[in-house]
C-alpha cells in the first residue's frame, strides 16, 4: 500500500507542477515535449519495442546496448537514450497526425 500512495503523491505532485508552468507561465513551447506523446499514449507505449529495437536489430547496433550494462549509470543513460528515442518518434507520428487508438 504504501508503494501506492507513493507513487500516486509523486504523479499529483508532477501534475500539479506541469499545470503550473504549463498555464501559469506560459511556457508550452519548452513543454511540447511531453504533450506530444501524451496525445499519441498508444503509440508512445509500443514504439519502442515495436519500432525502434527492430531498427536497431537489423542495423546492427544491438550488440553495442550490452556496453550499457555494465553499471546502474550506463544502464540509466541506455533508458534516458531509448526513451527519447521513443519520445521523437512519437512526436513524429503525433504531428502527421496518425494516432493508435484502441
Amino acid at each position: 500500500m504504501s508503494y501506492l500512495f507513493l507513487t500516486s503523491g509523486l504523479a499529483f505532485m508532477a501534475l500539479l507542477l506541469l499545470n503550473v508552468i504549463c498555464d501559469y507561465f506560459r511556457c508550452v513551447k519548452s513543454t511540447r515535449f511531453l504533450v506530444m506523446p501524451g496525445q499519441n499514449p498508444m503509440m508512445a507505449y509500443v514504439v519502442g519495442d515495436l519500432l525502434i529495437m527492430p531498427v536497431i536489430n537489423l542495423l546492427g547496433i544491438a550488440s553495442l546496448l550490452v556496453y550499457f550494462n555494465e553499471n546502474a549509470w550506463m544502464g540509466f543513460l541506455r533508458g534516458v537514450v531509448l526513451t527519447a528515442l521513443s519520445v521523437l518518434v512519437t512526436m513524429f507520428f503525433t504531428r502527421i497526425k496518425c494516432f493508435w487508438r484502441t
